[in-house]
This record gives structure tokens, C-alpha cells and sequence, in this order.
């Protein structure tokens, strides 16, 4: 199995999303800028970190789902 093909696993979509959600939650703990501007990137680098956990998490699911109902006969993507 390539590693294109592999990257569609939700098993792996759903640790990476994990991951993500694990450092957006830690990020704002870990660093604390001093300056205002400093504070709005730190707060926008947080909540981009989520919301990729998000959307990965619920690409995850679905394509679980997708994958199911066709009895994993197809695998997205190219």
C-alpha cells in the first residue's frame, strides 16, 4: 500500500486530527507573548489549530462512513 492511499485511512486522519486538538488546547498554556499583536496571533494560531481538528476529525468520520456503505470496494481519491 502507497502512502497516498494510506493517508486516507481514517485511523490516521483521526490521530493527526488528535494531534491537532491536543495543541490548540496546550498552545495558549505554553506561550504568553507580551505585546497585543503577539496575543491576537497566538489566540488566531489556537483556533486554526481546532479548527483543523475539527474538519479533519469530521472528514475522518465520513469517509469511515463512505467507506462502509460502499463495503470498501472504492478508496477516495486519485
Amino acid at each position: 500500500m502507497n502512502f497516498r492511499k494510506r493517508l486516507y485511512e481514517s485511523k490516521i486522519l483521526m490521530s493527526v486530527a488528535t494531534m491537532g486538538m491536543i495543541a490548540g488546547i496546550v498552545w495558549p498554556y505554553l506561550f504568553h507573548p507580551a505585546t497585543q499583536l503577539g496575543k491576537d496571533l497566538s489566540h488566531a494560531w489556537c483556533g486554526m489549530l481546532l479548527g483543523f481538528s475539527i474538519t479533519v476529525n469530521l472528514g475522518a468520520a465520513w469517509m469511515k462512513s463512505w467507506q462502509r456503505r460502499s463495503d470498501g470496494k472504492h478508496a477516495p481519491g486519485p
